[in-house]
Formats: structure tokens, sequence, C-alpha cells
């Protein structure tokens, strides 16, 4: 491209083109060359401008400056990128590309249980405890709540300006949180059928004043009527059977106490705060996960129904089994670890 083409020049040729003159054309009543002409209007489409912009070269860090980015990520590594180029007078990208070369780049971080010092030795115990432990012959359990708001929506294929729909719209009225109670028991070789605590207690004691779940109502809804029967089971058919419950203190009243004593459960002392060490969390995971796909319900009875549809329809026994197959790798992780999160 010439140089010595004035902005005003420049300005001539692109008002030529504008105005729907060929380049040939404006070759000859202009008097410029073609090619200049070609690169000008090139240049004018993919930046805006008739003249190539100044761009400011991007200030390199030495290695003496890298050594000390180095150093100060690892001791806060919790700080961000915007702050670093603040303090280091570079762009934020030089920064994330220096980080790049040296295998640190920026994520979300996970959260963890807080887990204390007597929490670690409780669940160091518990790996040396159960380690070669036949996980076949444990019931592992858990309750969850379950709301028609505590995943994303799900995605639709619609064409473009079609939003406001209803066709691709999902009604969200003021208020509209719904949330199930579910408690759900989880083993090796066979699907247990979930419970809608809420549903349960509201069915067998209507006039109560509130239908939450207590130590009282577990220990008949779900230990005596159900988990009972699902261990006795357990230990005809294999010989053996254990359960797992976490430590919510409602699991540990005396009613619950007595209950488990007079049915004889055999129980696997949970550590606290530990909830990797549960698989049935994955399973709470995988079901809302897949309740994210569908359309949100409206009403506590259609999220109920949601939800053993999901359970029933779309989790397959292999995946309750590879959950439980998992274990004796999550017990090896934790003695590595010497009792810290597993990541499980």
């Amino acid at each position: 491209m010439s140089p010595t083409l004035s902005q005003y020049e420049r300005g001539e040729i692109v008002g030529a083109w504008k105005m729907g003159h060929a380049l040939r054309e404006m070759e000859r009543e202009l008097g410029y060359p073609y090619s200049t002409i070609r690169d000008i209007i090139e240049l004018y489409k993919k930046t805006g401008a008739t003249v190539t912009l100044y761009v400011k070269p991007e200030k390199q860090l030495s290695p003496r400056t890298k050594r000390k980015l180095a150093r100060d990520v690892k001791e806060n590594p919790f700080v961000s990128l915007t702050e670093l180029g603040q303090e280091y007078d570079v762009h934020r990208t030089t920064i994330a590309r220096y980080l790049a070369e040296i295998n640190i780049f920026s994520r979300v971080a996970r959260r963890t249980p807080f887990l204390k010092a007597h929490h670690i030795n409780m669940r160091i115990i518990y790996a040396v405890q159960y380690r070669g432990f036949r996980w076949d012959l444990v019931i592992f359990t858990d309750e969850c709540t379950i709301c028609n708001m505590n995943y994303a929506p799900p995605r639709c294929l619609r064409p473009p300006n079609e939003q406001d729909n209803p066709l691709y719209t999902i009604p969200a009225m003021a208020g509209s949180r719904i949330a199930v109670n579910v408690w759900g028991a989880m083993v090796k070789g066979k699907k247990l059928p979930l419970l809608n605590l809420t549903a349960e207690i509201k069915r067998r004691e209507p006039n109560a004043e509130k239908w939450t779940l207590t130590g009282d109502r577990y220990a008949e809804y779900v230990l005596f009527e159900r988990l009972s029967v699902y261990a006795a089971e357990l230990a005809r058919e294999r010989g053996g059977g254990w359960t797992v419950e976490d430590n919510v203190a409602l699991h540990h009243t005396n009613l619950c106490r007595s209950i488990r004593n007079e049915c004889g459960f055999q129980c696997i002392d949970h550590p606290p705060c530990s909830p990797d060490l549960n698989p049935i969390e994955h399973l709470w995971a995988y079901i809302k996960m897949r309740l994210a796909r569908r359309r949100q319900a409206t009403t506590k009875e259609e999220l109920w129904e949601q939800i053993v549809d999901v359970y029933e329809r779309e989790v397959p026994q292999w995946f309750i089994d590879t959950l439980v197959d998992s274990m004796p790798e999550q017990i090896e992780t934790l003695i590595e670890r010497e009792g810290l999160y597993t990541g499980y």
C-alpha cells in the first residue's frame, strides 16, 4: 500500500467504494494503483479505518518479575488476574499467558466440607477400620431436599428472537420455589424405592402443625418400617447387612437408638463432615442433573413424579453398582491424603 496517500485521499477511495463504484472504475477515475485501492478497502473492512492504527507494544515481564509472580500466586492462589495486572502494571492477559506457561490457570474453587483436626483423625480411623471391607453388604442411606429451582433451567431449541414465545419459556411465579424432602437407600445389585418424606408425614399426620422431619418420625417411618426390612433382606440374601447413615442430630435420638437395638442393626460409624465417603451423594447429584433437562415442575406432586421417573427410568443399576465399587478406592485415597477431603 502506498504510504504517500493522505488521509483525505484514502477517504476518497472508501467513499467511492461505498457509492458502489467498482475497483477498476476507481483506478481509472482517481488514478491510483489497483492494488492500493484494494488494500485500503480491505483495511477499512477489517478495522473501520483507512490507516493502520498504532498498537502499543505489550509490556513484557522480566525473568525476575516472572519468578516473583510465581511466588505471589503460590502464596495467594485466590488473587484475581486483574489485581495481579494492576500490581505488575501489565494487562491481565499477559499475566494469564505467563501463568499458563507454568501450568497455572484460573479455575472456580471447589467447595469442600470444613474439617477440624478431630474430624480428620476420625476419618483416618474410619479408613483404617474399613479397609478391605465388603461394601456389597452395605446399605448407604441419606436424605436430600430436591427443589424445582436448585438446578439450571433446561436448554431449548428455538428460532432466533423467539425467547418470549410461551412454547420456549418456563413459567416462574413469585414464590414458586417447590421442594420435596426425599429419603433414599442404595445397595449394590438392587434398586431400593425412594420415600417422599414430606408426603408421608402429611399422609400419616394430617393435623400436625408442621410436617418437617423429626427424630421420632425418622425412627418410625424410615428406620423401623423401611431400613430394618431392607437390612434383614440383605442379611438373608448375602449373609450380612450393614447400614450407613450420616451424623445428623435427628438420627441419634433415644428412639432411634432403641429401634436400632431392637432390630439388630449393624451400623457403620460414618465420620462427621464426610459426604465424600457416602456414594449416595453422587446419586442425588445425578438425579438433579437429569431433572435439569426437564421442564420445571410447578407443584410438589409434579416434582415428585419427575424424581421417581428419573430414578426408575434414567438411573441404571450399573451406575449404582459402580458407586458402591468405588468405596475401596475412596478408602485408599483417604489414607493417602491423611484424612483430608478425597475429591469424590
